[in-house]
């Protein structure tokens, strides 16, 4: 399908404009609000998308038609559905601007690529359907907010603890088996949401009530938000109760 502007990752809704004129061949008037160049890729440069998907595509890459301006400005790059063995650090570094990068459904066994780092600038990350084992690789991205790692051989969730705006984790259908295996999550002070439906840890008994326990900030888990609790912020925003005219009575 054309790609839905704003919308080539599920996880988030909008694009914001540029911060800098663009140039004249740039420019969103003077051009469709999608266009397809070169076969089967598609561009569009009101919200500063590319998307190559379901491609066969065995190496990450961008076409020569997409020039140096619009790279430095790209905010989304979708190429899920491929069969990428691994994140190409050439390209990613010319994605000076990249917030939103799906590289789900593909063959990518590790999240560093070799010899370079992900843009620091990524929001919403995509990884969901690879055979990655270990979390590495995403110290420089501090401005993370949601992540996508289902679908993948992984054990243990370390290596996000540093990513202190994480609000929204996917871990479902992978190898987690135990509360341990999740502890390093409670140094994300943001999280608000986890899914891990589909785990080993998801399938014991007491399961979502030992999570909670060990990361109260959650307030949904698979999707499912969680009653609030009788908190000190809770009792404060109740109202007080009514206070009695003297000599009044309750009803019998």
């Amino acid at each position: 399908g054309r790609l839905e502007r704003g919308n080539s990752m599920s996880v988030y809704s909008s694009m914001e404009s540029l911060a800098s004129p663009m140039t004249a061949a740039m420019t969103p008037a003077l051009l469709p609000s999608s266009v397809t160049i070169e076969d089967g890729w598609e561009v569009d440069r009101g919200s500063r998308s590319v998307k190559r998907s379901e491609a066969a595509l065995m190496e990450m890459t961008l076409p020569d038609a997409i020039d140096a301006g619009l790279q430095a400005a790209l905010v989304s790059l979708n190429l899920s559905c491929n069969q990428l063995p691994a994140l190409d650090p050439a390209v990613l570094m010319a994605l000076h601007s990249l917030r939103h990068l799906d590289v789900s459904h593909n063959n990518i066994q590790r999240i560093d690529p070799s010899g370079g780092a992900l843009p620091k600038t990524l929001e919403t990350l995509n990884l969901s359907h690879n055979r990655i084992v270990h979390i590495r690789g995403l110290e420089p991205c501090f401005k993370l907010k949601n992540v996508n790692l289902s679908h993948n051989p992984i054990r243990k969730a370390k290596g996000l603890e540093h990513l202190q705006e994480l609000r929204v984790l996917d871990l479902s259908h992978t190898l987690l088996r135990v509360s341990m295996d999740v502890r390093l999550l409670s140094f994300n002070r943001s999280l608000r949401s986890l899914i891990l439906e589909g785990t080993p840890y998801a399938a014991q008994a007491r399961y979502r009530p030992s999570l909670r326990s060990l990361l109260p900030g959650l307030r949904a888990i698979d999707r499912r938000v969680l009653p609030r609790r009788n908190t000190v912020d809770d009792l404060e925003d109740a109202p007080m109760p009514a206070k009695r005219s003297p000599g009044v009575t309750a009803q019998q």
